[in-house]
């Protein structure tokens, strides 16, 4: 959700830099605002994998006997 709501700001704050109402410095925060976002967004789907995959060895589960 965060990345989404970061790459629209970029978005929009491009748009305002078209119409003259912002600056590329400020473009160019938002965009690394949003690339941070992603990256943070990737981490934590990493942290969840390893998480569930840790349980399922910890309860001896496999999910090809299912």
């Amino acid at each position: 959700m965060a990345r989404y709501l970061a790459e629209d700001l970029a978005e929009r704050e491009r748009q305002n830099e078209e119409a003259g109402l912002s600056d590329m410095l400020k473009v160019s925060l938002r965009e690394q605002y949003a690339v941070e976002s992603a990256e943070k967004n990737i981490d934590a789907l990493q942290l969840y994998f390893q998480a569930m995959a840790d349980f399922r060895a910890a309860v001896a589960e496999d999910s090809l006997s299912q």
